[in-house]
């Protein structure tokens, strides 16, 4: 089911990040996250410790350098955990029961809280509901905002439809609902809701070959819309990918041609149907590592007065020792100076992680805290929260990347709220360690000034 995750996301987003690029998400798409709870990155195997994602910042260039837009963080328990997908870097393979969205406030110099997204999961791990809330500044609280109630067949292995509701007036209101058609091979041949309908081909290796999408605006009847089709090599790579318009019949819309090197995906050529024959319009180039994480990704544009690329703009990544980004940011070429430079364009991500242990009988026993540090990065004041299994004792322990011991504090509450200066700590990386006799959990954190 992955690859039809993968595929139709960007197709039936019902609230996507704004301008593809801030953290913050007000509403869930239709499909669950789909974790599977541990990450397994490079190095590791099964049953040792995991990294999960713990905290995304998104900063915007703002003439005279990267300013916070916003922040997410994640909170899980029972062992719960994921990394971000490898294709946009969103959150589908994140399992957090809660996650915070935090907006930046540049005249308070400090964050707020903007959205939080809740998901309660069935016994074997699937997500059954989905939840959204937005913070309401003028009554300083949380608000009921929509939410997704995902039901599966009984031995839980497809999902069979998803209602999606809205909040209003204190009711929950039906809004729409999305059915998934299986054909006898157990895959999907359709998803259709009220006022949208996708039917799907497969090839012999379970490749989608064909997606046709037909539309019903509100009190007309059903039409074609668009169909897209789908080539790949005898590794099962896509090779090409076709998008048609439905006008009087199936007419040629864009194209796109896919090179690879090994399991890599070096190069992605981008055509418009114009004059009734493929017309270049741009190009991808992209570069990895040893490890075959994708290192940069250079988009040019095609010059038809010179016949010849010109850089456009370019995303580049760094990673940990585990292949999980650390940065994700852009730049753009400036033809006048034949440089890259940084725009009001260009942004910057930076992703933070913890260590856990995957649903063992430890993690289960309450080990997992819960820990939750905002706002990221934190500028004055640095909040931790964190659930204990008990009020027997806790410490609190911040030290730099040297290890040198910088704050300590302690406690007996079971339900933790602190608040821990950093107003006094240079901008650099620091780590948090909470800690009483059920374990301990060590996250790091940011602060700039």
């Amino acid at each position: 089911m992955k690859n039809i995750y993968s595929l139709l996301i960007a197709a039936l987003v019902i609230s996507s990040q704004a301008g593809g690029k801030t953290t913050g998400v007000s509403v869930p798409n239709i499909f669950p996250h789909y974790g599977s709870g541990s990450s397994g990155g490079a190095g590791q195997s099964p049953g040792s410790q995991y990294s999960r994602i713990t905290g995304v910042t998104y900063l915007e260039y703002s003439g005279f350098g990267m300013v916070p837009v916003d922040s997410t963080t994640y909170s899980y328990s029972f062992g719960r955990g994921g990394e971000l997908s490898d294709d946009d870097l969103n959150d589908n393979f994140v399992s957090f029961d809660e996650s915070w969205t935090y907006l930046y406030n540049p005249s308070l110099a400090g964050y707020r809280n903007q959205f939080r997204r809740k998901q309660i999961f069935s016994p074997t791990n699937k997500v059954m509901k989905y939840t959204c809330e937005t913070w309401r500044v003028s009554t300083d609280e949380w608000k009921d905002s929509a939410r997704y109630l995902y039901t599966y067949n009984n031995d839980q292995t497809k999902l069979e439809y998803t209602m999606f509701q809205i909040h209003h007036n204190g009711n929950w209101l039906d809004h729409v609902e999305y059915d998934n058609i299986y054909d006898p091979m157990g895959r999907v041949a359709g998803m259709h809701s009220t006022a949208y309908k996708m039917d799907f081909e497969y090839d012999a290796a379970n490749n989608i070959t064909e997606r046709e999408d037909q539309v019903a605006p509100m009190f007309q009847p059903w039409r074609l819309d668009k169909k897209h089709l789908f080539a790949y090599n005898v590794a099962n790579q896509m090779i090409s990918y076709i998008v048609q318009d439905y006008d009087n019949g199936w007419v040629n819309f864009k194209k796109y041609e896919y090179t690879y090197n090994g399991p890599d995906l070096v190069m992605v050529m981008e055509y418009n149907w114009i004059n009734n024959s493929w017309e270049i319009k741009a190009q991808n180039s992209l570069t990895y590592d040893s490890n075959h994480n994708k290192l940069m990704d250079v988009r040019k544009y095609w010059d038809e007065s010179t016949n010849t690329f010109v850089n456009g703009s370019r995303l580049q990544w760094t990673y940990n020792s585990y292949g999980q980004p650390l940065t994700y940011f852009s730049e753009t070429f400036e033809l006048a100076t034949n440089t890259w430079v940084l725009t009001s364009e260009d942004f910057l991500y930076r992703y933070y992680y913890d260590s856990y242990t995957p649903a063992s009988a430890k993690s289960l026993a309450g080990v997992d805290m819960n820990l939750e540090l905002y706002p990221l990065p934190a500028t004055q004041t640095l909040n931790l929260r964190a659930d204990l299994p008990n009020a027997d004792g806790y410490n609190i322990t911040v030290f730099d990347s040297q290890g040198k011991i910088l704050k300590q504090m302690n406690g007996k509450e079971r339900k933790v709220q602190q608040a821990i200066p950093v107003g006094d700590l240079a901008s650099g990386n620091y780590f948090l360690k909470i800690s009483s006799s059920e374990g301990q959990q060590t996250q790091q954190f940011v602060v700039t000034h």
